[in-house]
């Protein structure tokens, strides 16, 4: 579909050159270099087709340590993966100023992890801590998420998404 589409409008730009030069070959008296012309045109869509083609080929590589931030911004790719992840602890009734709207929320007790630009819902009582194997408290375990909050933590967990949008979880 993007391909037609953009055969399309290369097929109408160059009808448009085309036409435009051939104004500008009628005013220059200039009908000999014709043939030269349009070899240039063709050369030009040439170019630009593969240039075009090119950059839609460009794909996004998981990476092999990657940090929340690369997980909000490209979810799929680390769908059902088991990471180990550091983070700042955070919950969701304090850190408004906080990019969460590209993350998924999956019950009202579930706290965040931050990265450097966006953060992450943790399920309540679906995420560990790495190497312990604890349970990391959920919103509404005050006591213990008041110990964590603004500290730097590592989990061990599963990326999930609910309706595109990423989340840790079982």
């Amino acid at each position: 579909m993007l391909f037609t589409t953009l055969l399309h409008n290369i097929k109408l730009w160059v009808i448009w050159l085309e036409t435009y030069l051939k104004e500008a070959l009628v005013k220059c008296n200039m009908e000999q270099n014709r043939g030269m012309i349009l070899f240039i045109l063709v050369i030009c869509g040439v170019l630009l087709v593969l240039g075009c083609v090119q950059e839609t080929k460009q794909t996004v590589t998981k990476k092999e340590n990657p940090t929340i931030d690369d997980i909000v911004i490209n979810p799929a790719l680390y769908e059902n993966e088991t990471l180990i992840l550091n983070g700042t602890y955070g919950t969701s009734d304090v850190d408004t100023n906080i990019c969460c709207d590209k993350t998924a929320m999956k019950t009202r007790s579930d706290t965040l992890i931050c990265g450097k630009l966006y953060c992450l819902y943790m399920a309540a009582g679906e995420v560990s801590f790495y190497p312990t194997g604890g349970i990391v408290p959920a919103f509404y375990d005050r006591e213990e998420a008041q110990k964590l909050y603004n500290k730097t933590i590592t989990i061990n967990a599963i990326v999930r998404l609910l309706d595109g949008k990423p989340y840790f979880g079982n």
